[in-house]
């Protein structure tokens, strides 16, 4: 594709080059997304926070659960399965802007404040957990406090572990 006698998109059978000025935006979750199995017993729902039970699949993540649960991986990128296990996208790219479901809404203001796992299975919130056993883990920074959908924002995954609340 040329324009203005430049080229812009190039394809040379196998590879596909864009060449653009400072505001581009390329939306293809397909491309940012990993293939993953989702436990199908748990109920994922779109833009959940997940992690790998011991099943070796993907269930919504608890920061007051027993064993790993805290440990985040990724969110989902739809609903998983209501029967048996099944393969869905999944955001697990750090530093990627994601789809989060919060357990309350961000007011404006509240951009590049940091987001942390839930107490609530598959939510995230921007006050970290405080309950005695509780895991504090950072799941990124707040990007945006317009909703994509219904108590779902943007955020930037960036996920850290931050310590266990004595």
């Amino acid at each position: 594709l040329q324009v203005n006698g430049g080229d812009l998109l190039v394809m040379d059978g196998t590879d596909l080059q864009v060449k653009a000025g400072n505001n581009l935006l390329i939306e293809d979750t397909a491309a940012v997304a990993t293939q993953l199995t989702v436990a199908g017993s748990s109920a994922v729902a779109a833009f959940e926070a997940l992690y790998i039970n011991t099943s070796g699949e993907l269930a919504p993540a608890d920061a007051d659960a027993a064993g790993l649960a805290y440990n985040v991986v990724g969110f989902a990128l739809e609903a998983g399965p209501s029967g048996a296990a099944a393969v869905k996208p999944v955001m697990t790219t750090q530093g990627q802007v994601t789809g989060a479901k919060f357990t309350s809404n961000p007011s404006s203001g509240d951009q590049g404040k940091a987001v942390y796992l839930s107490t609530t299975a598959g939510s995230v919130s921007l006050t970290a957990p405080s309950a005695s056993g509780d895991q504090v883990f950072r799941v990124g920074f707040l990007y945006s406090a317009t909703a994509i959908s219904t108590g779902v924002y943007p955020i930037i995954f960036q996920p850290q572990f931050i310590n266990t609340v004595s």
